[in-house]
């Protein structure tokens, strides 16, 4: 218990750091986007350069560079000067792209440029939205998927106990204290605690690996058509149209990813014991399932499937996929409707068999034949909880040689 104590603190500590840090890079960057989006309201005016040049700033061993151009323009007949080229000036290490602006922007051309209407001698000549406040949103946004991908994997691992792939002893048919005998207490003996599969396309299921890849999805889907969608020349309407699929398709992983992680809210990871590890082609061997309520469930149904799954992966251009086939599946329900109280476990009990007629577990690169267990709990009014475990099947030993 001062385990888990500890465990929590340092997280607590750990986040409200991580946080601190999200906040910081996350506010800089909401306040420079604002300040950006906020030249969109600017009225045009005709501007004549004054001065057009790269400007230099050194810092110790570091040069660093940014387009220095001043313009004049008139506004109800006030003459203005300013040298500001966009309203967040980016200096950095990059002297060509300076150049090309430059190079745009010869001493006596007359340009386009943008007021403020509510400061006249506020003017710009580029409204675009720049990549420096997208970088503090970007790094704000990727502490903050640190933060929540920490607590989903304190939350998930939360109610496991014991180390899966390890030998224990257990009674079958034991209850209390989840079924864990006592080292030498009578009728036990020695099993092996099942690990969740991480396989080839075991990822879709996975709370965190579907969050991860939803806060990445969505850190790209977002910025990128931002930056083109509020650019001095935005794309066509067309174009436009199907920008907006991209933040739709990440904004439903983001609700996949929440309903994955709301089932091991409600329910703990299940403890799932076999009798036997490797397993042989042909072999009967006895399963024990034990999963503990968080919270109060209404559990409607429990089901375990023993499956033996096919899974291969291929590119096709630039492109990779993978796709299964499930060669053998046999479905078994370990309970049926019942009112779980917070703290309380399902228990149940099978004897299964691996059919003698099927392939063993095989594993390439790109090619592999797994033998699943599949957990579905359903919860009434609840997104339901599932999850794959990963039995290990060896060939049938050969027939020793007679003398």
């Amino acid at each position: 218990m001062r385990r888990k104590n500890g465990t929590l603190t340092r997280m607590i500590f750990v986040t409200c750091f991580l946080a601190l840090c999200a906040l910081v890079f996350g506010a800089v960057g909401v306040t420079l986007v604002k300040k950006e989006l906020r030249t969109r309201s600017f009225k045009p005016v005709q501007a004549v350069i004054t001065k057009s040049r790269i400007g230099v700033n050194t810092s110790g061993d570091s040069t660093t560079y940014y387009p220095d151009i001043q313009f004049e323009y008139t506004v109800d007949g006030t003459r203005y000067t300013t040298g500001t080229y966009r309203i967040v000036r980016i200096s950095s290490s990059g002297r060509s792209g300076k150049e090309r602006i430059v190079r745009r922007y010869p001493v006596g051309a007359k340009v386009q440029a943008w007021y403020d209407p509510e400061e006249s001698s506020v003017a710009v000549l580029d409204r675009s939205i720049s990549f420096l406040p997208l970088i503090f949103l970007g790094i704000g946004i990727i502490v903050l998927c640190v933060i929540i991908g920490m607590w989903v994997v304190y939350l998930i691992r939360g109610g496991v106990g014991a180390r899966p792939g390890e030998s224990r002893l257990f009674s079958f048919g034991a209850r209390g204290a989840g079924g864990v005998a006592q080292h030498g207490a009578a009728g036990a003996e020695r099993v092996v605690e099942l690990e969740p599969h991480r396989g080839l396309g075991s990822q879709i299921r996975s709370p965190a690996g579907v969050l991860a890849f939803a806060l990445l999805w969505n850190a790209i889907a977002f910025p990128v058509p931002f930056l083109l969608l509020f650019g001095d020349n935005p794309p066509p309407l067309i174009f436009r149209i199907l920008l907006c699929v991209f933040p739709v398709a990440g904004v439903g992983l983001l609700v996949y990813a929440g309903c994955l992680l709301l089932a091991y809210l409600k329910v703990s990871r299940p403890h799932i014991f076999v009798s036997k590890q490797p397993l042989r082609l042909g072999d009967r061997f006895r399963l024990a399932f034990r999963q503990r309520a968080k919270s109060a469930a209404d559990v409607k149904g429990i089901k375990l499937r023993l499956v033996c799954r096919e899974v291969a992966r291929y590119t096709v251009g630039t492109d990779s996929r993978t796709v299964t086939h499930d060669v053998f599946t046999q479905e078994h329900e370990i309970c049926g409707s019942r009112h779980v109280l917070p703290g309380k476990e399902v228990e149940g009990e099978l004897e299964l068999q691996i059919p003698p007629d099927s392939m063993h577990t095989f594993k390439a690169s790109n090619n592999q034949i797994v033998w699943l267990i599949e957990v579905d709990a359903e919860i009434r009014n609840w997104p339901d909880f599932k999850e794959t475990y990963e039995l290990l099947v060896a060939p049938v030993r050969a027939p020793a040689a007679r003398a």
